[in-house]
């Protein structure tokens, strides 16, 4: 059984991975923003930070979801539908 991932707790994650991708604080911004409007962030940083987030919660995106990916929201809700990376043995 999973836990459902709470919408806080992975934005928080993603801005701190999108920080540390950009080596530099990033400037304020709204989860509705569009990414691809934010100076700050290339796809290379953005699908870096969605690696780490991965890991960091042990799930595994549907990559035919990036396509539909615009804003961090649209991030934030494809890491929360996401599938447990590695099954555990009960």
């Amino acid at each position: 059984m999973s836990v459902p991932l709470g919408y806080q707790d992975v934005l928080g994650s993603l801005r701190r991975h999108l920080a540390a991708a950009t080596m530099e604080a990033l400037p304020a911004f709204a989860s509705e923003d569009r990414l691809d409007e934010l100076e700050a962030i290339d796809s290379i940083r953005l699908l870096e930070a969605i690696a780490l987030a991965e890991a960091e919660f042990g799930v595994l995106i549907d990559l035919d979801g990036l396509e539909e990916i615009e804003t961090l929201h649209d991030v934030v809700e494809l890491l929360r539908r996401a599938s447990p990376a590695h099954p555990r043995a009960t």
